[in-house]
């Protein structure tokens, strides 16, 4: 659930700049595959399914409607 929030949320602000750990400042649309990457490197199991889920719900509410397609 923390990662579907993280990614729309990165969709919707991508140029908002994230400071991670105090050490590297990056821009919003990375944030979730950075997160990702620091899961699988300190050996937490990574949570793909809410990065999908997120996109899923980014892409029908709004790309989808962008595109000419019905307001899900």
């Amino acid at each position: 659930m923390v990662f579907m929030l993280l990614y729309v949320w990165s969709r919707e602000f991508p140029n908002a700049q994230v400071n991670i750990y105090g050490l590297v400042t990056l821009k919003a649309f990375y944030l979730p595959w950075t997160t990702l990457a620091l899961d699988v490197l300190f050996g937490a199991s990574p949570d793909l399914m809410g990065i999908i889920a997120g996109h899923l719900y980014y892409l029908l509410t709004g790309l989808h409607p962008l595109a000419g397609g019905r307001n899900i």
